[in-house]
């Protein structure tokens, strides 16, 4: 066979192989091998939250792929929701047809507290440590909101998250002017206190601090602190000026020292006594040289400055009564705060006979507290009003007047409450209609 003939041979042999090559593969099935295209792939993403973990951070899969994700709540946390999922359910399966981002949600098992109104007066803005673990702090007797002299010690929501918050500072009972730096923690779900480092040992305290206030005194609508206090007190009781530290939106505090407010203050209560929309402020003083006052109404421009005002009431002008303390509330509910003054009932230095003061309830009305006074039930022996509370006993409508009482030593020798009723237009001691122990 010539050359020519054997190339037209092998011509004739490549179109047929190529012919059956190209046959074949078209009737293989769909699945047929290697010869698929590979899938569209997506991208998963999953995080979690503070408070709970995932079981997966996710990963690059094929279109089609089903993923089971499952969110884990640590220690006293719940789980809450699925951001990018409408899933409410801990456990969920996706399904990779697009690029999914996951974000598992906690929330604090627990129930948070509510926001305060702020503009209220200080009497209603109190949130008490409610737990029984102890706090392991710097001075663990600061667990309780006033320790058993003064007090310096506060527990509030500060940083709006729903978990009580405690700020304090120590008093020092043997230097005059030896302030202590205040220190802040901000509580978590677990009932832990974490210290606040933007906060703490930022600002002074008092020398000796008698009692702290709540409010929005600058009209943002966050909560500030205010500290009352009458300083050293040892001869020649030089006295102490009010302290306001006020909040923002950032959670750092900056200070206000109302040094021209200097006197022997040993309570105060806040609240708006000139009807004009903000914040104001009583305190009970034994009064100074430069401040003769038994009582001195601190009035508010609604910014938090404040300038001393004479004209709203009796015992602006003179040292005695010296009142141990006073809340403002409206007793009689005509929407005008009523003044309730604590006094000590008896002269406690040398013991003889009863001061002529008693404790006792101005009523408020438009220009102050210059309504009907109510001079308030004594009790022997329980000569010391320390503090006052309301509550409707009876549900009548009218709010009973609760008064914590102590003897010469203070809380060393006990306590007595005191529950006084409105009959017949006076305040008369109920106290034994209402509860059977009461010291």
């Amino acid at each position: 066979m010539s050359i020519r003939h054997l190339s037209i041979l092998f011509i004739w042999l490549a179109i047929l192989l190529s012919g059956c090559s190209s046959n074949e593969e078209d009737l293989s099935s769909p699945e047929g091998g290697d010869q698929t295209p590979n899938p569209n792939q997506y991208v998963l993403t999953v995080t979690a939250g503070e408070g709970g973990s995932v079981s997966t951070q996710g990963g690059t899969y094929d279109e089609g792929t089903e993923i089971t994700v499952t969110a884990t709540p640590d220690n006293n946390f719940i789980f809450s929701s699925w951001e990018g999922n409408n899933s409410n359910e801990s456990t969920i399966t996706v399904t990779m047809n697009s690029n999914i981002t996951l974000k598992a949600l906690f929330e604090c098992d627990s129930v948070k507290l509510p926001l305060l109104d702020y503009s209220r007066p200080s009497y209603f803005n109190f949130q008490i440590i409610q737990t029984e673990q102890h706090f392991n702090l710097l001075y663990p007797h600061h667990y309780h909101v006033w320790n058993s002299y003064g007090s310096t010690a506060i527990s509030l929501d500060y940083n709006r998250d729903g978990y009580i918050d405690y700020v304090y500072f120590e008093n020092d009972y043997y230097n005059e002017n030896n302030r202590q730096l205040i220190q802040f923690y901000m509580g978590d779900c677990d009932g832990k206190l974490i210290k606040d480092e933007v906060n703490s040992d930022k600002f002074y305290g008092l020398v000796h601090g008698r009692k702290v206030l709540l409010g929005d005194y600058n009209g943002d609508s966050l909560v500030d602190i205010l500290y009352l206090g009458h300083g050293w007190d040892r001869p020649p009781y030089p006295g102490e000026y009010p302290i306001i530290l006020f909040n923002s939106d950032s959670g750092e505090f900056t200070e206000s020292r109302l040094t021209q407010f200097t006197s022997f203050h040993h309570g105060g209560a806040s609240g708006d006594f000139d009807n004009d929309g903000d914040l104001d402020i009583i305190t009970s003083t034994t009064g100074n040289d430069t401040n003769p006052h038994s009582i001195m109404y601190l009035q508010n421009d609604g910014a938090g400055n404040f300038s001393q005002y004479e004209n709203l009431g009796p015992f602006t002008n003179n040292r005695n009564p010296n009142y141990n303390n006073l809340e403002m509330y409206d007793l009689n509910k005509d929407g005008n705060l009523d003044l309730v003054l604590l006094n000590w009932d008896k002269d406690d230095w040398n013991d003889t006979e009863v001061n002529e003061y008693s404790s006792i309830v101005m009523i408020g009305n438009n220009s102050g507290f210059q309504g009907k006074i109510y001079r308030l039930p004594r009790v022997e022996g329980w000569e010391i009003a320390y503090d006052a509370d309301f509550f409707d006993f009876d549900g009548d409508n009218i709010d009973e007047i609760i008064i914590t009482r102590a003897k010469n030593g203070m809380g060393d020798l006990g306590y007595y409450i005191q529950i006084l009723q409105l009959v017949d237009n006076d305040y008369v001691d109920k106290t034994d209609t209402f509860i059977d122990t009461f010291y």
